[in-house]
């Protein structure tokens, strides 16, 4: 006998799991050393950038779901990005043996 997941139930599931990466990419509540929140002044938890282990799970979450994202010339997302370095065959200095 096999139970298999209906068409709501794995809906739920990918909408749930939306909701979470959009909710980690906002911040990732900073813990204590017992596990709880650190809160700010006005009861907020602190917010801290999402890990590396975070941003693979969602980077894969979209790659599964085929959603890409193409560069638009002037758009803000593009901005920013001409001080990083180029990788050309021009800055490759050759490892000797």
């Amino acid at each position: 006998m096999t139970d298999k997941a209906t068409e709501k139930e794995l809906g739920e599931v990918h909408g749930g799991m939306a909701d979470w990466c959009k909710l980690i990419l906002r911040g990732v509540p900073l813990m204590d050393k017992e596990g709880n929140a650190v809160l700010q002044p006005d009861g907020q938890p602190w917010l801290v950038p999402p890990s590396p282990a975070h941003l693979n799970v969602i980077r894969q979450f979209l790659k599964d779901n085929r959603i890409e994202a193409a560069s638009i010339p002037g758009l803000e997302a593009t901005t920013g990005l001409d001080d990083l370095p180029v990788f050309d065959d021009d800055n490759v200095v050759p490892l000797r043996k």
